[in-house]
C-alpha cells in the first residue's frame, strides 16, 4: 500500500475521489480532524463505495493491452488488516512556515486514514503501535510517520517532526464552515468527495499563474501574425480570463471541487466563496431563473444550447465589465497589430450578429439560444440556430439590434472587409412582421487565406453566407440564422408561450440535475454531436460500426451566484457515459487488423512503442 505522499500522491488521491457515491447533507466527517490552516485538502466519505464505483466506470471503456492496473493500490489498502473501509478519509496540503504554498515548492503532506484496529494497521507496515510515532515503510525506502489520534483515524506524514506536532484533535468542523462559506459549504455538504484549497495560502501559485496565462495569451497573438481575427480573439479572451483570476486571487477565500457518481450519472461542482463584503461577492449577491429562459426557443434537437438570467445585477455588471475588458483588449491587439504592419488601425471591429444582444444589457433580463442539429452539415452548420432576448423594452431592443448590425457595414479589419444589408419589414411570419438582414465578409484576394475563408464561410453559414431573420416578439426578440420562414414562425411560436425545448423529456431529467435558483444554464447534445461525427467519419471510410443510441439525454451544466460566491456544475448522464464507452469499443475495434492479416514482423532495429 502507498499513501501517495507528495504532488503525484495528491493527484492519485484525487483521481481516486473523483468517482464516489451517494451525495449526503453533511460534510465528510474527517473534516473535524483537518487542520484549519491546511492550504489544500481532498476529502473522501466511503473509500470503499469510492472504488467500486471508479472500477465501475473504468470497466466500461477500452484498454490497452499491457495497461497498469491504476486501482491496483487502492485495492490493496482496502484489504490491509485494521482499515476501516467505510471510513471517511483526507490527503491534506500542509502550508509552509510563512503559512502560504508557492510553485515549484514541494509542500509537506499529510493523509488522514479511517481505522478500526490501529495496532493491526501499524504492524501490516513494520510499525510499533506502543510508540506515539512510529516509522513505517509502505515501499523499500519510502519512509513515513505514523501516528494513532484517536477517534477511529490514524496519521500518515512525510516527516516525523509534522506526525509529533499535530495535535489530531476534533472541533475543526467549525473553522472549515466559515471558510468554505454558504456556497462552498453547500458543495461540501452535498458531495460525496471534495477537494477544498485555500486561497490565502495558494494566493503565491494563483499569482504565478496569472503570469502564465498572460504570458501564453501574448504568445497567441504573436503567432497569429497578421490575422486580426485570431490575434483579437485571443486578446478579448485572454483579458477576460485573466481578470476572473485576478478577482479570485484578490477577493477569493475558498475554491471547491465536488464530484459525484451515482446512477444517474456524474455531476461535478467547480466553486469559490469570496470573502463577506468584497467587490468580487457582491456580483455574487443574488441567485437567478435562468431555466425560465429555455422555455422560449424551440424543442428541436441540438447541438449546444443555453441561457443566461441577465436580468441578475451583480451578473449584468460582470457581464459590462467583461464587454468593456473585451473591447480594450483588442483596440490594444489592433493597434498592436497596424504598428507593425504600417497600416491604420480600424476605427471599429466588425461585430458578429451575436454582438448585438451583449449591446444592450441595461435593457435585457435574458438570454437563450439554440443552435438546432444542421440539415446540411458541410454547408451550413448554423441553419438551424436561433437565439431570444428578453427585455424590458421589446421595441428599443430592436432599434438597438438594428444599429448594431448596420453599423458593421464598411468596416474593414485586417484583410477583411464587412458588408450588411439590413431589411426592416422584409416580410410577415403569420402576423409577426419580420426583419432580414445579410452579410458578407469579403476577403482580400491577395491574402494566401482567402480561399480558405471563402470555403469556412459556407461550410458555417451555407452557401449564401451569414444572414438571417429578426422579429419582435411579446418580451423581447428573437433571431434565427439563415431565411428559413417555417423555421422562424417555430421560434416565434416559443418566444411566445408555445411548444419550447423545457418540454422534451430528457433535456427536463438533465436540467433537473442542475443547481437551483442559477444565473445561466447550457447544455451539449450528445445525440445530434454523435451522429455528425459518426457520419462525417463514415463519409472518410472510418468510424467503426458505432450505433447511435435512438435516445440520449444532453449534458447539462448550469452556474449558481449567490450568497457571495459561485457554484458552476456539469451533469453527465449514465446513457451518455455508457454510450461515449460503446463508441470507445467500437473505434477501437475498427482499429484491429483482420484476424488473417499477417503478423507483424519482429524487427528489433525499431525503437521500442509506447
Amino acid at each position: 500500500m502507498s499513501t501517495g505522499m507528495g504532488r503525484k500522491g495528491l493527484i492519485s488521491a484525487g483521481v481516486l475521489c473523483a468517482f464516489a457515491g451517494l451525495a449526503l447533507a453533511a460534510p465528510p466527517a474527517v473534516v473535524d480532524r483537518v487542520p484549519s490552516n491546511a492550504a489544500g485538502v481532498i476529502m473522501v466519505r466511503d473509500v470503499s463505495e469510492s472504488i467500486g464505483r471508479i472500477k465501475h466506470i473504468i470497466d466500461m471503456f477500452p484498454k490497452n493491452e499491457g495497461d497498469e492496473n491504476g486501482m491496483q493500490e487502492v485495492e490493496q489498502m482496502l484489504d490491509t488488516p485494521g482499515f476501516n473501509k467505510t471510513g471517511s478519509a483526507a490527503m491534506v496540503m500542509l502550508p509552509g512556515a510563512d503559512g502560504t504554498v508557492s510553485k515549484g515548492d514541494k509542500p509537506e503532506m499529510m493523509a488522514i486514514v479511517p481505522v478500526s484496529d490501529y495496532k493491526a494497521f501499524v504492524g501490516t507496515f513494520g510499525g510499533n503501535a506502543s510508540d506515539k510515532v512510529t516509522k513505517v515503510e509502505f515501499k523499500p525506502g519510502e519512509e513515513k510517520f505514523m501516528r494513532d489520534i484517536g477517534g477511529g483515524y490514524a496519521i500518515v506524514a512525510d516527516s516525523q517532526a509534522t506526525a509529533e506536532g499535530f495535535e489530531g484533535k476534533g472541533g475543526q468542523t467549525e473553522a472549515h464552515a466559515k471558510l468554505l462559506g454558504k456556497v462552498g459549504g453547500r458543495i461540501v455538504d452535498e458531495a460525496n468527495v471534495v477537494a477544498v484549497g485555500n486561497v490565502k495560502a495558494l494566493r503565491p501559485v494563483i499569482q504565478e499563474a496569472i503570469t502564465g496565462v498572460k504570458d501564453q495569451g501574448e504568445m497567441v497573438a504573436m503567432m497569429a501574425g497578421g490575422n486580426p481575427q485570431v490575434g483579437n480573439g485571443a486578446a478579448g479572451g485572454i483579458a477576460v480570463i485573466t481578470t476572473l483570476m485576478e478577482g479570485f486571487e484578490k477577493d477569493g477565500q475558498a475554491g471547491v471541487i465536488g464530484i459525484n457518481i451515482s446512477d444517474a450519472g456524474i455531476a461535478l461542482d467547480v466553486g469559490a466563496q469570496f470573502a463577506d463584503g468584497s467587490e468580487v461577492s457582491k456580483f455574487f449577491s443574488e441567485g437567478g431563473n435562468s431555466a425560465r429562459l429555455m422555455k422560449n426557443v424551440p424543442n428541436q434537437p441540438f447541438y449546444f444550447a443555453g441561457a443566461v438570467d441577465s436580468g441578475n445585477p451583480g451578473l449584468k455588471q460582470l457581464m459590462k465589465n467583461a464587454a468593456k475588458q473585451t473591447a480594450d483588449a483588442v483596440a490594444e491587439a489592433n493597434k498592436k497589430s497596424a504598428e507593425n504592419s504600417g497600416e491604420a488601425a480600424p476605427a471599429e471591429a466588425a461585430p458578429s450578429p451575436f454582438g448585438a444582444f451583449t449591446s444592450d444589457l441595461d435593457n435585457q433580463t435574458g438570454v437563450a439560444f439554440s443552435m438546432g442539429q444542421s440539415p446540411a452539415l458541410m454547408g451550413g452548420i448554423f441553419l438551424k440556430t436561433t437565439t431570444y432576448m428578453e427585455g424590458k423594452d421589446p421595441e428599443k431592443m430592436l432599434t438597438n439590434y438594428r444599429s448594431n448590425l448596420k453599423k458593421a457595414d464598411g468596416v474593414k479589419s485586417g484583410p477583411v472587409t464587412t458588408k450588411v444589408t439590413y431589411t426592416e419589414g422584409a416580410s410577415k411570419v403569420g402576423d409577426t412582421s419580420v426583419d432580414s438582414w445579410k452579410m458578407s465578409i469579403n476577403v482580400d484576394p491577395g491574402d494566401p487565406s482567402a480561399a480558405q475563408a471563402k470555403q469556412a464561410m459556407a461550410m458555417i453559414f451555407g452557401p449564401g453566407g451569414p444572414g438571417g431573420l429578426t422579429a419582435q416578439t411579446k418580451k423581447g426578440l428573437v433571431s434565427i440564422m439563415g431565411n428559413d420562414s417555417a423555421f422562424m414562425g417555430t421560434a416565434i411560436d416559443a418566444a411566445n408561450g408555445g411548444k419550447n425545448q423545457s418540454e422534451d423529456e430528457l433535456f427536463s431529467a438533465a436540467a433537473g440535475h442542475l443547481p437551483k435558483n442559477r444565473t445561466a444554464e447550457f447544455y451539449i447534445g450528445v445525440k445530434p454531436i454523435m451522429e455528425t461525427v459518426t457520419g462525417f467519419m463514415a463519409m472518410m471510410g472510418g468510424g467503426g460500426n458505432f450505433q447511435v443510441p435512438e435516445k440520449m439525454s444532453p449534458i447539462a451544466i448550469g452556474a449558481t451566484t449567490d450568497n457571495g460566491g459561485t457554484d458552476f456544475r456539469i451533469f453527465v448522464p449514465k446513457d451518455v457515459i455508457e454510450s461515449l464507452a460503446s463508441m470507445a469499443k467500437s473505434m477501437k475495434e475498427a482499429e484491429q487488423p483482420p484476424a488473417d492479416a499477417p503478423a507483424e514482423k519482429d524487427d528489433t532495429s525499431k525503437s521500442p512503442r509506447f
